[in-house]
């Protein structure tokens, strides 16, 4: 199993550490496959400031310059 899948695979609160690690390797498979320039629909649930931290840290730490924007809350959708 690949160390992407191992990560991603159970779905859970989000700790700076993992999220840090997921940017990380995210990161770097991005770089190692050529690409500079990502846009990253990170979903952060429940959001907290030291989440998004971590996440810039680890683009920071790969050279990357990254460029954050919130969503914060979608507007409720009426169902049939």
């Amino acid at each position: 199993m690949a160390a992407s899948s191992i990560l991603h695979s159970s779905p859970s609160v989000p700790t700076t550490r993992r999220a840090h690690a997921d940017t990380l390797l995210g990161a770097l498979e991005c770089l190692r496959s050529g690409m500079t320039t990502v846009q990253d629909m990170l979903t952060l649930y429940p959001y907290e400031d030291r989440h998004m931290d971590a996440v810039m840290a680890a683009y920071d730490k790969v050279g990357f310059l990254p460029e954050a924007g919130h969503v914060a809350g979608l507007p409720e959708v009426a169902t049939p």
